[in-house]
């Protein structure tokens, strides 16, 4: 195969990473993220306890969140790292299969 078959081989390799890309990483069971609950806002007739009570709940929120996300980044630069070593290993194998057919 010459310069053509490769373009169909590139072809079907965008294909297969599309198609990747959108199977959820839960099925890799690569990532285990877990979105924190989210606390009950107070009511409008709220006395000073139950805002208090609230703002704590508020805050330990948004410090589980930001939790939540620094997992959730990681997982994404992980599956990218991922992603780039089979699309390096793809290559790897094209070419190998190019030169045989010269």
């Amino acid at each position: 195969m010459s310069g053509g078959g490769r373009s169909y081989v590139g072809r079907f390799a965008l294909s297969v990473m599309v198609a990747g890309l959108l199977v959820p990483s839960i099925v890799h069971g690569a990532c285990s993220c877990r979105e924190p609950e989210k606390p009950e806002l107070p009511p409008n007739h709220a006395d000073a306890r139950e805002m208090e009570q609230a703002g704590k709940a508020i805050e330990a929120y948004v410090a589980q969140m930001k939790e939540y996300r620094a997992c959730l980044a990681k997982c994404i630069t992980d599956a990218d790292a991922d992603m780039s070593g089979y699309i390096e290993g793809w290559n790897q194998a094209v070419d190998a299969f190019n030169k045989r057919g010269k």
